[in-house]
């Protein structure tokens, strides 16, 4: 199967792959993703358009594939990759973060329009090396100390969380953003009122200029990067390390460590970026990768 996840009849195969192989489809990470990086004023149509189609359009074509499946169901599962290149800022990613700041209101939407189908649906913002990471351009001493960092942050570190958040202990929580990264766990914030201006004879452009700006200016958020905002090096100390503070926050549920304690032995399409095989309750798992290519991994 050579199918990708942009195009809609394509992600229609994908899914339909999957039930016919194992029955139906209880959970899909949509995972797949590609790098268009230049700086907005250099940016082509297509560089736009390409990096929109596999992580934008490719997630909606694929949950909108399984959706139905889920609701005759009644149950299931969504995991979004969104990025802080979307929720925060990166330098030269105008295309890369329009499409993960636009998975931000598709899983909402997703996770609001399927509550009453017990289908839920979640974000993760995940830091991690990888192939599609790889891709990032190295070509000033910026850019190369970057990468420096990127290259300390484990793949495999985000898979526990999102299993988690695909079991059926994690059934209340939808709607919610998260990030992972090494052995850091984030709840991100979402978008509400902050401050009010008012006015009881309404507002004109200059008052708004005059008043209304001038009031909200300590709020304003500055222009920061991701890495601004996560100025620290990564933790990577073992579970057992004496400044380990996981024991003063409840666990999820209990029994998270054990992958078969989380499911039924039922299948889940993962469609996402990578080459590690994952085994579900002892039960195979279908991958759709970044290029297109599915493969099926047997236990």
């Amino acid at each position: 199967n050579t199918d990708s996840v942009a195009n809609w009849e394509s992600a229609q195969k994908i899914v339909q792959q999957a039930l016919d192989l194992y029955g139906r489809v209880d959970g899909v990470v949509n995972n797949a993703g590609n790098l268009r990086d230049v700086i907005f004023h250099k940016m082509s149509e297509e560089e736009f358009d390409a990096v929109i189609a596999v992580h934008l359009k490719g997630s909606w074509n694929v949950s909108r594939a399984a959706a139905p499946h889920m609701k005759a169901q009644e149950g299931g599962a969504f995991v979004h990759m969104t990025s802080t290149s979307g929720l925060v800022g990166n330098f030269g990613q105008a295309n890369y973060a329009s499409a993960k700041a636009g998975l931000v209101g598709l899983s909402k939407s997703i996770a609001v329009d399927m509550q009453k189908f017990n289908v839920r649906s979640n974000l993760i913002a995940p830091f991690a090396f990888t192939r599609m990471v790889g891709s990032i351009p190295t070509d000033t001493p910026e850019q190369k100390e970057r990468m420096k960092t990127l290259m300390t942050l484990e793949a495999d570190k985000i898979a526990p969380f999102t299993l988690a958040l695909l079991s059926e202990q994690a059934q209340g929580v939808t709607g919610q953003i998260f990030g992972v990264r090494n052995n850091e766990i984030y709840l991100f914030s979402q978008p509400r009122p902050i401050r009010t201006a008012h006015s009881g004879e309404g507002w004109t452009v200059q008052s708004c200029i005059d008043r209304a700006l001038p009031m909200f200016k300590a709020s304003f958020y500055p222009l920061e990067l991701s890495r601004d905002v996560f100025n620290w090096d990564p933790v990577s100390v073992p579970l057992n390390h004496k400044n380990d503070e996981t024991s003063m926050r409840e666990p999820l549920s209990p029994g998270l460590d054990s992958l078969d304690a989380l499911f039924h032995p039922r299948s889940i399409a993962v469609i996402g970026a990578s080459d590690d095989a994952v085994r579900i309750g002892g039960r195979p798992v279908l991958y759709a990768l970044q290029d297109g290519d599915t493969r099926r991994v047997y236990p």
